[in-house]
């Protein structure tokens, strides 16, 4: 079932990419959020057997994900750099070259470390967060009542609420 996806894969990724070129003014952002959604479903039917039985090995999983994201980061940062350095572009703060390199910039509640360093490394944060939040979630709502689950995804979305207009 996860190749049929890919065709959506595709066409959330010519979104994002026509969204950021000049043929396309609008739909990037739905594509992002598209795609957000479509890795997660693909992880759900990967693992979320796995993480209900028991059988889950947090350590591995984690472990590969890292091994998966990590190193073409640290690739590009250092390509990054390198030509930054070379134009005389400004270059991030320590801190901020710190949290992207580890990619939790976009984990840390502040403008200036979101798109530090190499900028569309926040996708990678942002997936590395919920790839490495994932198996928490499943254990905490697997086989609870669907009350308790409705409440709990409202006490989610109150806080992102109060957040944004905070």
């Amino acid at each position: 079932m996860i190749k049929e996806l890919n065709i959506l894969r595709i066409v959330f990724m010519l979104m994002i990419f026509l969204n950021h070129s000049a043929f396309m003014a609008d739909g990037g952002y739905l594509g992002v959020a598209c795609f957000f959604v479509l890795g997660g479903y693909c992880a759900t039917l990967g693992y979320y057997d796995k993480v209900r039985s028991g059988n889950f090995n947090y350590k591995r999983y984690a472990f590969s994900k890292a091994a998966k994201f990590y190193p073409l980061h640290w690739l590009c940062a250092i390509a990054w750099l390198a030509i930054a350095v070379i134009s005389s572009q400004p270059i991030a703060s320590a801190p901020q070259i710190i949290a992207n390199t580890l990619l939790v910039q976009s984990w840390i509640p502040d403008m200036g470390y979101y798109f530090s360093l190499n900028g569309i490394s926040w996708y990678l944060a942002d997936t590395m967060f919920f790839t490495l939040a994932f198996p928490f979630v499943v254990r905490f709502i697997a086989d609870k009542p669907l009350s308790r689950n409705i409440l709990f995804v409202g006490l989610i979305l109150s806080g992102y609420v109060a957040a944004c207009i905070l």
